[in-house]
């Protein structure tokens, strides 16, 4: 994993019920020691504080440390092609339909959008997931988009769980940060003029998510 200088911070937007609060006071002593770096969490990606959960079976951390770019994502079970799970709307021309029922459905803001209360901007942002504890094939379908919302990038990134609670780490002011796994997005520019292909035809980077209904 890609390591971060001593001076970069991490901004961690958490989901509701995974113990924020009682995180924190667990790795209150580490960040003392750590000095600089600063870990925060929050269940609906509003400026609070807190931490991501504690490393277990099953805990998914998608990063993304793109400037000006917001990370819209879908997560599937199982090990997908784009082709598997995106088709033409069955009735309705120029539209796009999953073929699959996604898990979850989120986004994930992008560094520097919110800085710290000293003002120091945030150098990446992340949303934890928590799967089952047992290993499985999931699939992570991710629209990068500027702030006009235009899709600039797309990923589709597969992935596998371990149920092993430190398979991986993100480094960050020499703190390691362990899940099951850590996938560090692509990284993009919030490029506007992109279009997508799917099934022969070209979807606009402007009009691709009207053409998912979103």
């Amino acid at each position: 994993m890609e390591e971060m200088g001593r001076r970069d911070f991490l901004k961690w937007m958490g989901l509701t019920g995974i113990g924020l609060a009682t995180s924190s006071c667990c790795l209150a002593g580490s960040l003392e020691r750590i000095g600089r770096h600063a870990v925060t969490g929050s269940p609906t990606g509003s400026w609070s504080g807190g931490s991501i959960p504690s490393p277990q079976a099953g805990l998914v951390l998608p990063v993304n440390q793109s400037t000006a770019v917001w990370a819209e994502c879908w997560l599937f079970k199982g090990s997908f092609s784009e082709r598997n799970l995106i088709t033409s709307h069955p009735t309705q021309r120029g539209k796009l339909i999953f073929v699959k029922t996604p898990l979850e459905h989120f986004k994930i803001s992008p560094p520097m959008s919110q800085p710290y209360s000293n003002g120091v901007a945030s150098s990446a942002t992340t949303r934890p997931i928590l799967l089952p504890t047992y290993p499985a094939q999931y699939t992570l379908l991710v629209f990068h988009q500027n702030a006009r919302g235009w899709v600039v990038e797309m990923q589709t990134i597969r992935f596998r769980t371990t149920g092993y609670p430190f398979n991986q780490y993100f480094m960050s002011g020499g703190k390691k940060v362990y899940a099951d796994q850590v996938i560090q997005l692509a990284r993009c520019k919030p490029y506007e003029n992109r279009s997508f292909k799917f099934h022969r035809t070209f979807y606009p980077g402007h009009a691709l998510m009207q053409a998912f209904g979103y």
